[in-house]
């Protein structure tokens, strides 16, 4: 790895200059120019200004040059270093959203079968009430608790079975993705109150508006040209010194 003092050159001393300047800068703004003495300063003046700025410039320029290369060295070194672990951070997303889809539709599977479940017994315990009324000898009883609607269904909630890493959080979210522009076009020109989904020329790339109906709607977007896209987005943030992965 290139060591630093090799990107950043050292700042020359230029007290000197600084003085000069300032000390300059002071004497013009006292001086009036009211005869010829008075004018020859001024133009001493100048001329001395002059060969300050030109001495500066011969001194400073080519650090100028060097700070620029070094500041070009230090991004591409920035970049060297970081795009593998950009690249390994893409990758091991996108593989661990694939296996939270699949654990989310497991999920949502077992919560259906659960709900059905306990629909079935709640309707048994039902009926079976009923026949005991029934055997109680209270026909009547019988009659009012099957004519009674079922009772709502229970809530039951199946989370995933998915890992968690200290420091690690997701996020997911739902954007719009434009697959036909003439097909959103024409579904835009049935309905002026629609106008505002006709955003300007960077539509294929930013498109608020259609965004909004997405993160709203998701999976059961409707919109002709236009398919809604969840996106899973990571940000890690650091509480401790930790080994590397």
């Amino acid at each position: 790895m290139t060591s630093t003092h090799r990107l950043v050159p050292l700042e020359p001393d230029v007290s000197q200059e600084r003085t000069l300047g300032a000390r300059m800068l002071t004497a013009a703004r006292a001086l009036t120019v009211t005869d010829v003495p008075t004018h020859r300063q001024a133009l001493e003046g100048i001329a001395a200004a002059r060969k300050g700025l030109a001495a500066a410039e011969e001194l400073l320029r080519p650090n100028i040059k060097r700070w620029s290369d070094g500041h070009k060295a230090a991004l591409a070194l920035l970049a060297e270093v970081t795009e593998p672990l950009r690249q390994a951070a893409t990758i091991l997303s996108a593989k661990a959203g694939i296996f939270e889809d699949i654990e989310r539709g497991r999920a949502d599977a077992e919560r259906r079968r659960l709900e059905v479940e306990a629909a079935k017994q709640a309707e048994e315990r039902r009926l079976a009430e009923a026949v005991h009324a029934e055997q109680m000898g209270e026909p009547e009883l019988a009659d009012e608790i099957l004519a009674e609607p079922p009772a709502p269904a229970p809530i039951i909630r199946v989370e995933p079975q998915v890992a968690k890493v200290e420091g690690l959080s997701s996020r997911r979210t739902w954007v719009a993705e434009i697959v036909d522009m003439e097909a959103l076009f024409a579904w835009i020109a049935q309905d002026r109150s629609r106008i505002a989904y006709a955003e300007p020329e960077a539509l294929r790339k930013s498109h608020p508006s259609l965004n909004a109906l997405a993160r709203a709607q998701r999976a059961s977007l409707s919109v002709p040209g236009v398919r809604a896209v969840e996106q899973v987005s990571r940000a890690y943030r650091q509480s401790r010194e930790e080994e590397p992965w």
